[in-house]
């Protein structure tokens, strides 16, 4: 089976979490990025409290370089 996966930039903000629980709600293998690391980490963590079997990638870079 195929895995699919979304990528998130902006992870780290309001708007970039909820589309993240979308990914994931649709069982998607997620990719986070944001260039802020505090607040990437910060939803990183709360997702993987709530979707503990899902497939959750982060990275920090600034993509605009």
């Amino acid at each position: 089976m195929k895995k699919v996966a979304g990528l998130v930039t902006g992870a780290g903000g309001f708007l970039g979490l909820e589309h993240c629980k979308s990914i994931l709600d649709l069982s998607y293998v997620l990719i986070m990025v944001d260039n802020n690391s505090l607040k990437l980490e910060s939803n990183y963590n709360y997702l993987k409290k709530f979707y503990k079997d899902k497939v959750v990638l982060k990275y920090k870079c600034d993509i605009t370089k």
